[in-house]
């Protein structure tokens, strides 16, 4: 495919021999200097075109048949306007969103600013049910319970409503469990665990995150009746985790 990025359209002119002559803006060199470059011209021309906005077009059917893409403009009204601040139409591969005055570039992507949000963590009513009774059954203890959970499209963690209670033995301050059958419920896809402080508490204590949260991908804090806080292991390699913030959302 070509790599023409912008063409000043009245410095062309086409010779009797079916050549264009003329001169490009070529990205590549440095300042954007203006260069000639008739290896380019005799591409357009080995195409069966002279006109840069029909080759890219081109381009562009090809792209769409090979690669299934649906999010391609194709109107070429004005294929050297910029995609910021521009009211104009803008020939490119990506789509174009309002914000405030200005149009932007739109990923598609959902985007979670890590820095200063909290990854939303959709947490079924009968999961929180199920811990009121076990905190009742358990007194003044802590408890534990692991649940499957998945990342859903919307960005958002998702907590199934799937829940098994491991064996452990519970303190005041403290959950003791019996590791073989944690690692069994593991393999079952058991990814995720809620544990209880039975006082007041929003926040999970430094125990809590090297025994617990590092060992699950979510792991939530409940107290007193509610879901306080959470936490999500992101694995960008292995060896390596990274610890993001949760907001459970019942």
């Amino acid at each position: 495919m070509i790599e023409v990025v912008v063409i000043n359209e009245n410095e062309i002119e086409k010779t009797k021999s079916g050549f264009i002559q003329g001169k490009y803006v070529d990205k590549t060199k440095s300042g954007f200097e203006k260069v000639e470059d008739d290896e380019r011209l005799c591409d357009l021309v080995s195409r069966g075109t002279t006109n840069i906005k029909d080759a890219i077009k081109e381009d562009i059917a090809v792209l769409h048949s090979e690669h299934d893409i649906d999010k391609v403009h194709t109107d070429f009204s004005d294929c050297c306007s910029t995609a910021i601040g521009n009211p104009r139409t803008v020939g490119t591969n990506v789509y174009i969103k309002q914000h405030g005055k200005q149009r932007v570039f739109d990923s598609g992507l959902k985007v979670i600013q890590m820095h200063n949000e909290k990854i939303k963590i959709d947490i079924p009513r009968e999961i929180l049910n199920a811990c009121d009774e076990l905190q009742e059954h358990v007194g003044h203890n802590e408890f534990s319970i692991v649940c499957k959970g998945s990342w859903g499209d919307d960005g958002n963690y998702i907590i199934l409503n799937d829940y098994k209670v491991p064996k452990q033995k519970v303190e005041g301050a403290a959950v003791d469990y019996d590791l073989v059958h944690l690692e069994e419920l593991k393999r079952e896809g058991y990814n995720a665990v809620i544990h209880s402080h039975p006082f007041k508490s929003e926040s999970f204590s430094a125990s809590d995150q090297e025994t617990i949260n590092s060992h699950f991908e979510c792991s939530v804090l409940y107290s007193l009746r509610d879901f306080t806080t959470a936490t999500i292991a992101i694995v960008p390699k292995p060896g390596m985790k990274l610890i993001a913030k949760g907001e459970p959302v019942v």
